[in-house]
């Protein structure tokens, strides 16, 4: 056949034999040796063990070594780079494995070309199939670009730009060979503030305050441990065969909280802790279990203020199950008016008037029963539920409100309380505003309950929003007074019209002077601002009339009158008109 005749020619050339470059096919007069020469890729002929017996331009300057170098005088497995099995090409012993077995093989590998550069090659060998005389063919591609781009993307897919380390796809991979071999402790660490450096993405001081952290981290991940960055600060260790679990957890939290310089200055990092261990055995956690359940122990030792490790337990897990199956149900029942609402007076301790009705939120579960507002409140706020359940709220009170005013001519004030959450919605105003239009209450005859911690951070979103309900004409009432940063300064800053003291004062009058003090003060403070003052928590008659000689005008507890039905506030109005 015409590709024999031309092999035959080529080897002869490559020996130095005569050339005989061409033969005629059909009609036409074909220079083969040239054909072959000319190649874009590489070709090469061998035999058994390798050694070459032709070899084309391409090939040999893939090589970096001339023809004749290379014909009669190397094996193409000597030019081979080693074993690269790891990284799936194929290293010279896969191809001797190919050539004893005479069968078709093609892999990427490495050619290590002279000046030792490196070049990715998709090679292939086939045998040429005559039993008296064993040889191959061989075909290169150069795909050294390609595989370069191929890592480089691999790269960025599987490791974090700023520390160099793992992320959380490779973290994955990799724990889940480690979970093959042996049991694994984990340790996942949020950085949650390096002294005054702002979590700003790219912040060059911010980076280089990571690559620090990292690097101390390092040294914790041991001989077959990992250590990953799962970005925005958290990293996420799996300590090395035989380190003590407990201890080195906290040696890890010790030495990121160490002193760290950052720009020519030095600072500290609060970071948090959270770990888990795995022990193997009956228990198939698998990678994932494992990142959630250290995470799991994280959250908790972020609640504890940071600068704290928490070793999981399976009861946060049962605690996080049951939070998040009634933060579902609680999202059901808002949306199908599940909830209701109660209503607590507080009354003017000189006569007796009802003039302010407290909204207060009201959960009967069909299988837990009457769920307390302290259990589901902080599940609305952590879920991203409190703008929903707040717009309910002050819908259905401000609708009540409407209904009170027009049937009573003695009917009181709504109160409804504003999570902090909702004041940082930059609508909060205008919702407020459609519902009062809609529902036809009078502004006046509305008031909204905050807490300190709405005053003490608002920045100017937050005060132009208390300026425009004031301009609106709803009240503004200061709750649980005396319990925060209390300051005369966010008194005098923003257009609060009534203050309530915490119940924690009220409590202990009249008979502990500290707290006497202090509600003397309060009143005496908030009379000389023109603010009204009502006291919560009033439990007996001897509080309230030590409240009323001390000139508190208001006052709220269940010795007054505790939490009622719409119904049996209606009972303490008088009506517009006669039955």
């Amino acid at each position: 056949m015409e590709y024999d005749s031309a092999r035959r020619h080529a080897r002869a050339n490559a020996r130095g034999a005569p050339p005989e470059y061409a033969e005629t096919f059909l009609g036409k007069r074909v220079d083969y040796e040239n054909l072959l020469s000319r190649a874009a890729c590489g070709l090469f002929e061998c035999e058994p063990d390798g050694t070459l017996l032709y070899a084309n331009q391409a090939y040999a300057e893939l090589t970096g070594l001339p023809i004749a170098e290379l014909v009669g005088k190397r094996t193409f497995l000597s030019l081979l780079a080693v074993d690269r099995t790891s990284t799936g090409m194929a290293g010279p012993q896969a191809w001797r494995n190919a050539l004893s077995a005479d069968r078709h093989f093609e892999q990427e590998c490495v050619y290590r070309r002279h000046g030792r550069q490196l070049r990715t090659v998709l090679q292939a060998i086939s045998p040429l199939g005559q039993a008296d005389d064993r040889r191959y063919v061989g075909v290169t591609m150069d795909v050294t670009r390609r595989a370069s781009e191929t890592r480089n993307a691999w790269y960025a897919a599987h490791y974090d730009t700023v520390t160099r380390l793992p992320n959380f796809f490779l973290l994955e991979e990799r724990l889940s060979l480690l979970l093959r071999r042996r049991p694994v402790a984990v340790v996942s660490v949020a950085v949650d503030d390096i002294g005054a450096l702002p979590r700003a993405a790219g912040l060059p001081e911010w980076e280089g305050a990571l690559q620090v952290l990292a690097a101390r981290l390092r040294a914790f991940g041991g001989d077959d441990g990992i250590v990953a960055h799962l970005g925005a600060g958290e990293f996420f260790v799996a300590l090395g065969a035989g380190q003590p679990a407990g201890e080195t957890a906290g040696q890890v939290l010790k030495r990121l909280c160490e002193p760290l310089r950052v720009a020519g200055h030095l600072t500290y990092a609060r970071v948090s802790a959270g770990l888990y261990e795995h022990t193997g055995g009956g228990d198939t956690a698998c990678a994932h279990d494992l990142i959630r359940r250290a995470h799991l122990a994280l959250s908790h030792a972020r609640e504890a203020g940071g600068c704290a490790l928490r070793r999981f337990t399976d009861r946060m897990e049962t605690e996080l199950t049951d939070r998040w199956s009634l933060a579902s149900d609680l999202a059901g029942a808002v949306a199908d008016n599940g909830l209701f609402l109660e209503y607590q007076p507080e009354m003017d301790l000189r006569d007796g008037r009802l003039v302010v009705a407290e909204a207060l939120v009201r959960w009967r579960h069909p299988r837990r029963g009457r769920v307390s507002p302290a259990d589901f409140i902080p599940v609305a706020e952590a879920a991203g539920l409190i703008g929903a359940l707040g717009a309910w709220v002050m819908e259905q009170a401000c609708r009540f409100g409407r209904a009170l005013q027009t049937r009573y001519g003695d009917a009181p004030r709504i109160a409804v309380n504003v999570s902090p959450l909702q004041f940082r919605e930059a609508d909060l105003a205008d919702a407020v505003s459609a519902v009062l239009e809609r529902t036809g209450l009078d502004p006046a005859r509305l008031e909204l309950e905050i807490t300190e911690g709405v005053l003490l951070e608002a920045g100017a979103a937050v005060a132009g929003t208390l300026d425009r309900l004031h301009d609106m004409g709803v009240r503004l009432v200061l709750d649980d007074f005396g319990t925060g940063y209390s300051s005369l300064g966010y008194l005098a800053r923003h257009p609060v019209d009534r203050l309530k003291i915490d119940r924690s004062f009220v409590r202990r009058l009249p008979h502990d002077p500290r707290s006497r003090a202090i509600v003397t003060a309060i009143i005496g403070m908030a009379r000389a601002l023109g603010m009204e003052v009502t006291a919560e928590g009033i439990e007996t008659a001897e509080q309230a009339d030590f409240l009323r000689e001390l000139g508190c005008p208001l006052g709220q507890g269940f010795g007054l009158y505790r939490p009622l039905a719409a119904q049996g506030l209606e009972n303490l109005l008088t009506p517009r008109f006669a039955a």
